[in-house]
């Protein structure tokens, strides 16, 4: 009998919906084994239909740590549920919050990005970015680490589709822009603006905005006006054949980056916030993906000129596809639901 798992995340405007995305697949890798898995999770709005999506039993919570109700809540429902492990996404679940945890019983997996702490408290430590191998965490003795994109988190739905090769236009005629779910709205209006100086008539945009992104209206206001064939999309349920309907993407460098490396999707990326350095960094370090900058450096020239490139050369969109899928292969969530099964009791 496999003990029940508790995956704690949090999803709202300043942070997006990134940590909630990637701990359901996390629960999902978990229930694929036979245990049962409950995500627990401060929501601002309506659920994300991804989310609804993954069949991942989900209980919100009314406020998120360090609100005092928070770590009651969720020492209350692992003892309901007879849980022995918490994983926790989010920056704001430090030391003190996971060593509570602990001190409780409970064996704690803490899913990070920069190894900015000034300790980490957990008997495990996932980070499943491509610089992750070069960090030093100061951590407690004995704490396992799972570092590096095979761990990347994906859920079911991507996995599914381990066996379907891309096909590459010899002139991209499709793009996905994606900016995140909490970058706010200049980075998605400098997007737009680029595409409306790119002028490209034959090529049919997907934006993706997310359910809390600031100035979505504007940007789509911005985007009718053009007369360009641009279409707003928000809260898909079915992401990845929203990836497989697109030649190439414009995105900033959050999880989804591991996403498009699976469905082998071309990407030209945006840096909008530290905990993305890395990962933009490192795919144009693989030739994974094109990194053009951080948000204050990047203007709408810079991605004028990087779609419009991309989407010329068939060769690059190829090698990028080819060394996106080389990183990961779909199989994270497993490896990481093996790991923490060997360090829980039956």
């Amino acid at each position: 009998m496999i003990a029940p798992l508790i995956v704690r995340a949090d999803a709202n405007a300043r942070s997006g919906i990134g940590h909630l995305i990637r701990s359901a697949a996390l629960a999902q890798g978990w229930a694929a084994r036979g245990g049962n898995a409950i995500l627990l999770a401060s929501i601002e709005g309506q659920t994300p239909a991804a989310i609804a999506a993954t069949g991942v039993e989900l209980r919100r919570l009314p406020a998120a740590h360090p609100d005092p109700a928070d770590l009651p809540a969720v020492l209350a429902a692992a003892r309901s549920a007879g849980a022995a492990y918490v994983a926790c996404d989010g920056y704001h679940f430090d030391a003190e919050y996971t060593s509570r945890l602990r001190a409780a019983g409970l064996r704690t997996l803490v899913i990070d990005d920069i190894a900015d702490a000034p300790r980490y408290d957990a008997d495990i430590v996932l980070n499943q970015n491509i610089y992750a191998e070069r960090f030093t965490y100061r951590a407690a003795e004995g704490t396992t680490f799972l570092l590096g994109p095979r761990y990347a988190l994906l859920r079911r739905e991507f996995v599914r589709r381990r066996d379907w090769q891309r096909p590459h236009p010899e002139r991209a005629r499709r793009l996905l822009v994606t900016m995140g779910g909490g970058g706010g709205s200049e980075p998605l209006m400098t997007a737009i603006e680029g595409l409306i100086a790119l002028g490209d008539a034959s090529l049919d945009v997907t934006v993706l905005a997310g359910p809390s992104t600031i100035g979505g209206d504007t940007a789509a206001r911005a985007a009718a006006q053009s007369g360009l064939p641009i279409t707003f999309v928000s809260n898909p349920a079915d992401m990845p054949g929203l990836f497989a309907g697109a030649d190439m993407a414009l995105s900033a460098g959050g999880s989804t980056c591991w996403e498009m490396c699976f469905m082998q999707l071309p990407a030209v990326l945006v840096t909008l916030s530290d905990n993305q350095s890395g990962i933009t960094a490192g795919l144009h370090e693989a030739g994974a993906a094109q990194h053009l900058g951080w948000r204050e450096q990047v203007t709408p020239g810079m991605i004028r000129d990087a779609v419009g490139g991309l989407r010329d050369d068939r060769a690059r969109r190829e090698a990028m596809a080819a060394r996106g899928r080389a990183l990961v292969d779909g199989l994270g969530a497993e490896r990481v639901a093996s790991a923490l099964l060997e360090s829980v009791p039956a």
